[in-house]
């Protein structure tokens, strides 16, 4: 990459400030060497029904976890605090029925760098440190936690004084919150946040009714089998698809502890939305007779009570573990899309005078998905709104990058290089503002490719999307074009099916189509990629890609006046497209000889240079 257009990774080291818990379990190699399965499944346990529930409640993002040890990062001291004396105090109730086990806890505010999946630097080394000297079962705070949280917190801290931690070179002072004191703590909620709770910390807007709008709970699954030992198994799938829907930064999932207090009552929709102060509520049951499973799921409109979506999944049970996954997949990859469409529709109903911010977001993702000029600029004007209303939207902001993206890659515009230059820095601020987002990853990769050339960069946060989330199609859809562009056809061709897959009928799948093509093309299949290029204009009519694709597939395949037919074609519906004009515009390819051949290919048919 060109140095001077300012974009190289190196520059993009995200640094701010944040609350950092560290927790590690206390005595857990001689647990694992005591039992090596049961407590692994017994952390897996413990993670799923409350530290990630807890880090959730709190606005906070776990990071890391490896084995025994968990890191997370919150928007401000309080949040942090909250989340680990909550945790501490369940674990207290938990040993008081068994052995289970024993936390400790370090919280520390300072400043880190942030990675899409890591956080680093010393705000994040001071917090491990803590963690090493709080007592079994206790919580260590540095002197900055200290005096964000005290005088919002109705507890006691024991003064640790001055302490000298191994590699950190500058002395500490530390504050300590023992086991017995948290034993000791009402179970009820006892801190009360205040402005000046989360002063010093830095915040990222969100939209106000982000929550209540595209909030979800997923109740029990009945198990109609009438054998109380495959309950079991329903209860691994409603807890696999609040891990996964949890991924979708769109939604707010409602915890496993909340969603399992109904278990074995039978609910209505629209109780468990009022009780639960949801809009949607994913609803199923499981029936084996002998090794056969069906699988019932649905989604209902908790207002309402009106069911938007159902289906029904078959299996054996050879393979009890990939079936659980097949169908977690399945369920959540059709949920998503249509809650989003329900959304959607609705902010297209609303008078202009009550939109709010995430209106105006949602809005323009309907605009962006008719890829059209027309609809294009129309996003950009929806997004413009939203960040009226809220500037530090990073979905918005990354939105906006992709709408200068789409008018260069396409040749509905030409830009400004302040234009560039704007679009570029709109995708360093949402990467800032929301790291750990998919989305934001996703559409923030895509844009920067088009300005820079940056595959290395690009590639890091597209595969960081699909890591955070690999349910999430357009992820795997811009993936399977970054691999075309790096010239890893196996992997493009692998990256697109699975988007296929994930996403039947989504409305970006005519780039998955054509990213197939353009991989079977380099790999001399010109049949294969005439037939996915056929597929990608049925989807989307007018696609240039499409067309640049089906095209050379022909003329390689020595079918010409098929071929010219298809370029009258192109020019009625594109009369300005011309080979130059592509090339140069795409000036990442520009120099490419491989897009030669797509070059030649389309001269042969007729289509000027």
């Amino acid at each position: 990459m060109d140095a001077a257009n300012g974009f190289a990774w190196s520059d993009q080291l995200v640094r701010r400030p944040a609350a950092v818990f560290a927790i590690d379990v206390f005595g857990y190699s001689q647990l694992m060497e005591r039992d090596e399965a049961g407590t692994h499944l017994a952390m897996k346990s413990l993670r799923l029904s409350l530290i990630d529930p807890s880090i959730q409640a709190q606005h906070g993002r776990m990071v890391k976890y490896t084995g025994d040890r968990f890191l997370a990062e919150f928007p401000s001291a309080l949040d942090a605090m909250m989340a680990a004396i909550h945790i501490q105090r369940r674990m207290v109730e938990d040993r008081q029925d068994g052995d289970g086990f024993i936390l400790r806890i370090g919280v520390n505010v300072g400043e880190i760098i942030v990675e899409p999946e890591d956080i680093y630097g010393d705000g994040v080394n001071i917090a491990a440190r803590l963690e090493g000297i709080a007592e079994p079962g206790g919580i260590a705070l540095s002197q900055t936690v200290y005096d964000q949280v005290h005088h919002n917190l109705s507890v006691v801290f024991d003064d640790l004084g001055t302490l000298q931690v191994k590699n950190i070179s500058r002395e500490i002072r530390a504050f300590a919150l023992p086991q017995h004191r948290i034993a000791a703590l009402p179970r009820e909620p006892f801190g009360r946040e205040t402005a000046e709770g989360r002063q010093g910390v830095a915040q990222v807007s969100r939209p106000s009714d982000f929550a209540q709008r595209l909030s979800i709970a997923v109740l029990p699954f009945e198990n109609e089998s009438g054998d109380s030992e495959q309950a079991y198994f329903a209860d691994g799938i409603v807890e696999d698809i609040i891990t996964a829907l949890s991924r979708f930064r769109n939604l707010f999932v409602i915890a496993r502890n909340s969603s399992f207090a109904y278990k074995g009552r039978a609910v209505d929709a629209r109780e468990a939305g009022r009780d639960l102060n949801v809009r949607y509520v994913v609803k199923g049951g499981m029936r084996r007779v002998d090794n056969f499973l069906r699988i019932t799921a649905q989604l209902v409109d908790a207002r309402s009570g009106a069911p938007i979506w159902f289906d029904h999944f078959d299996g054996d049970l050879e393979d009890v573990f990939a079936l659980q996954d097949k169908v977690t997949q399945r369920i959540v990859t059709s949920v998503e899309p249509r809650v989003r469409a329900v959304e959607i529709a609705r902010a297209k109903r609303k008078p202009v005078e009550s939109l709010t911010a995430y209106d105006y977001y949602l809005r323009a993702v309907a605009y962006r998905e008719a890829f059209t000029k027309a609809a294009t600029e129309k996003c950009l004007e929806m997004v413009n709104r939203s960040l009226e209303l809220l500037p530090n939207f990073g979905p918005a902001l990354a939105l906006k990058a992709t709408c200068f993206q789409s008018m260069q890659d396409q040749g509905w515009r030409q830009l400004t290089e302040a234009e560039k230059a704007l679009a570029l820095d709109l995708c360093r601020q949402a990467i800032r503002l929301d790291p750990d987002n998919p989305v934001v990853l996703c559409l923030a990769g895509h844009a920067t490719i088009a300005f820079t050339g940056d595959y290395q960069f690009a590639v890091r946060l597209i595969d960081s999307a699909t890591r955070i989330n690999p349910n999430y199609a357009e992820g795997w859809i811009r993936y399977a074009m970054m691999s075309v562009y790096q010239g890893e056809y196996g992997d493009a061709l692998r990256q697109a099916d699975l988007a296929i897959a994930l996403s039947p009928h989504d409305p970006l799948l005519f780039i998955a189509h054509s990213a197939k093509g353009y991989a079977h093309f380099f790999l001399k299949q010109f049949a294969e990629a005439e037939h996915d290029a056929r597929l990608a204009l049925r989807r989307k009519a007018g696609s240039e890609m499409a067309y640049r694709i089906l095209i050379s597939a022909l003329v390689e395949q020595g079918k010409l006046s098929e071929a010219r037919g298809f370029g009258r074609e192109m020019l009625e519906r594109l009369p300005d497209f011309t080979i130059s004009k592509w090339r140069n515009r795409a000036s990442y390819l520009a120099t490419e000889a491989r897009w030669d051949t797509v070059g030649r290919a389309l001269l042969a048919a007729g289509i000027p240079m």
